[in-house]
This record gives C-alpha cells, sequence and structure tokens, in this order.
C-alpha cells in the first residue's frame, strides 16, 4: 500500500534530527519509493520543519503523485522506478545527499535488484534509513498498481543483517556499515553509515 506502518517512524525523526544537528546545514534527503509522502509529511509535524531539508522524491506509479499531492510535498519529483540507474535516474550521482530513505521499498523487488540499489546508492549518498516489514507479509495489486505486489514476502530481522553483510558487501558495497537498528512487531529500521561518502559520523540517536 502507499501509506506505512506508523512503527519506527519516531526512531526515524530522532535519527534525521541528529544527522541534522551533526551537519549543521540543510540536508539533502532523497526519498526512494515516495508513496504516500509519508516521509516529508513525517518532518513536517517535527521540530525539523521543511525548510531544512531539501527533499528529493521518486515514485513509480504515476497516479500517486496528484492523488496525494506529492510535487507539493518534494522540491523534486522524479516519476521513475528506482531501479532505472542507467536511465531516468542517472542524474542522480552528480549530486551528494545527507540520507536515502528507502522505506517500504525492499519487499516489491528481487533480492539481486535490492542488492545492486544499495551498490548504486553508495556512490552519492551518506547514510541510508531502510524500513522494511520483517514478518511474512504478502500483498498483491492494490488499486491496479501492479508495483504495490510483494515480490519477497518473508524479510526478517536476521535476513536483513545477513543480506547487509553478505550479497551488498560482495556486490563491492562494504562502505556501508549498520550504525543502529530497531525492531518492532512488524518493521525493522536500519540506520547504515558510508564510509566512504559520509560528511558527518552519524552516531546512535539512543545516545545524542
Amino acid at each position: 500500500m502507499p501509506f506505512s506502518s506508523r512503527n519506527g517512524k519516531d526512531f526515524t525523526v530522532e535519527v534525521v534530527e541528529t544527522l541534522y544537528r551533526q551537519c549543521g546545514e540543510r540536508l539533502a534527503i532523497l526519498d526512494l519509493g515516495a508513496g504516500s509522502g509519508t516521509y516529508p509529511r513525517l518532518f513536517a509535524q517535527s521540530a525539523l520543519v521543511r525548510a531544512r531539508c531539501e527533499w528529493w522524491g521518486v515514485e513509480v506509479w504515476e497516479p500517486y503523485v496528484d492523488r496525494f499531492g506529492l510535487r507539493a510535498l518534494y522540491d523534486t519529483l522524479l516519476v521513475a522506478d528506482i531501479r532505472d540507474h542507467a536511465g531516468a535516474l542517472a542524474p542522480l550521482p552528480q549530486r551528494h545527499f545527507d540520507l536515502a530513505i528507502v522505506g517500504d521499498v525492499l519487499e516489491h523487488i528481487e533480492v539481486a535488484e535490492a542488492t545492486a540499489l544499495f551498490r548504486w546508492l553508495a556512490g552519492f549518498c551518506a547514510h541510508l534509513l531502510l524500513s522494511i516489514p520483517i514478518k511474512h507479509y504478502p500483498q498483491g495489486e492494490v488499486d491496479g498498481n501492479p508495483y504495490e505486489r510483494h515480490v519477497v514476502d518473508d524479510w526478517s530481522h536476521a535476513r536483513v543483517l545477513a543480506w547487509l553483510d553478505g550479497e551488498v558487501r560482495s556486490a563491492g558495497a562494504p562502505c556501508w556499515s549498520c550504525a543502529d537498528c530497531r525492531c518492532y512487531r512488524d518493521v525493522g529500521v536500519y540506520v547504515l553509515a558510508n564510509a566512504r561518502a559520509a560528511r558527518a559520523a552519524l552516531s546512535s540517536s539512543a545516545s545524542a
């Protein structure tokens, strides 16, 4: 669905506000799989107001753009598939992003495609926040949107950690390290720091 579980969102706000305090300047945030615009809406309600962030969004399903008013939520919105690294998304690596948010996305693509995505993001993103269902969660098309189908519906906390340490590292992206993670009843939130591209070291928000 284009909406996201509330679980883990308070932790997400803590992480981004910690990153902002450490960077001390406007954050460039790339939201992959915008859906209903969950993340810019979330931060609009926090102390981290929109004026402190430059929001870039990527959404594959064009009907969501008008349905959820996405162009009003993002400074730049790309209607594109997050796997189209050589096509519509080719200009993105020319920029630097302080944070890439991959929220409720990986379950919609093949594991090999997720691995390629993380390898690609390692080239121009300093931090990555992954939010993903960590339980058996089958889902088909929603309101005619084929991209809502869950291709991999059995992610777990152990599988996420093994994938990060295994396939992602072996694919040439060993720079990603898990700085913090939180597991909730149905959602895992993972904060990854990029040793190669980071402008600021992100410590655990719990100790901030």
